[in-house]
């Protein structure tokens, strides 16, 4: 079973970091992030402003400079998720700099997640689908310096897998308005009608949700797992598929890989447990022989 050997499981965890902070790089130095929810609050920092910026709030939502100081500290988090992604690499050899560079990584994660949540409205389910994304790179800097035990980190890892289909079982099945984007993207994909593709939505939504208890039952967990595996798979793609033009294959490409890249983690996550229970469970049966 050359497919368990400890290095080739460690690279599945390793690229499911890369795969999370290249994406999110691109995303934050080519396009936006969601942080002018949390700069642009005035409840928030217009007593901020008025103190220490000596400006009126009209002033400061207006003032081009400012919005031009919000977009390049978008841009230096998109140098830092860069930074990150090559740290997971050489983190062995400079462990030190790499875990620093990684763990500001995971915080600007956890910020964009938390601008996102606010960007809807707080929605539950916004928050819980960066479960993987946060905790695949916790998960890693656990392993690296022996933190936890394997078992331990597999169960954290579940734990992240579990919220985060809990949270895309929110929306598709629809305890939050089903969003226009997956409607447009199973239509766009397979010509079904709406009507239809809001009914398959709720179908998956309802899968989600079983597959979120299922990975914690050891009857049951490795076919939910395959199942987070897939469908975690098949909804990184989606972005792509859904919008690519011909016409347009480069543009297409460029607004919509990142948005497939970071979320290839709702797969590999998956898939690194299910080779460590595959792994745990080989063990487990050697030695009863």
């Amino acid at each position: 079973m050359s497919f368990l050997t400890k290095e080739k499981r460690f690279i599945i965890l390793q690229v499911t970091c890369v795969v999370i902070f290249a994406g999110r790089a691109w995303q934050h130095l080519f396009w936006d992030a969601p942080f002018r929810s949390i700069l642009w609050d005035q409840a928030l920092l217009e007593d901020f402003v008025l103190r220490h910026l000596e400006m009126d709030w009209n002033e400061y939502a207006t003032d081009v400079r400012i919005d031009n100081n919000i977009q390049r500290f978008i841009q230096c988090t998109g140098v830092l998720f860069a930074l990150s992604a090559i740290s997971v690499f050489t983190i062995k050899k400079y462990i030190k700099l790499s875990t620093g560079i990684i763990t500001l990584g995971i915080f600007i994660l956890m910020l964009t997640a938390f601008a996102s949540f606010k960007t809807k409205f707080f929605q539950i389910g916004e928050w819980l689908e960066f479960g993987t994304q946060i905790f695949s790179p916790v998960i890693y800097l656990l392993l690296i310096h022996k933190i936890l035990s394997h078992k331990k980190l597999i169960t954290l890892a579940k734990i992240a897998i579990s919220i985060t289909f809990i949270g895309h079982g929110f929306y598709a099945f629809g305890y939050y308005p089903q969003p226009g984007n997956y409607v447009d993207m199973v239509i766009n994909i397979t010509g079904s009608q709406e009507d239809l593709v809001r009914a398959f939505l709720r179908l998956v939504g309802a899968l989600d949700f079983t597959a979120a208890i299922l990975i914690f039952i050891p009857n049951t967990n490795k076919p939910a797992l395959v199942y987070c595996i897939f469908w975690g798979f098949l909804t990184a793609a989606a972005r792509i598929v859904s919008l690519f033009d011909f016409d347009f294959a480069l543009q297409t490409l460029h607004q919509s890989l990142h948005l497939t890249v970071y979320r290839l983690s709702h797969s590999l996550l998956p898939l690194w447990v299910l080779v460590e229970t595959l792994r745990m469970n080989t063990n487990y049966d050697s030695s009863k022989k």
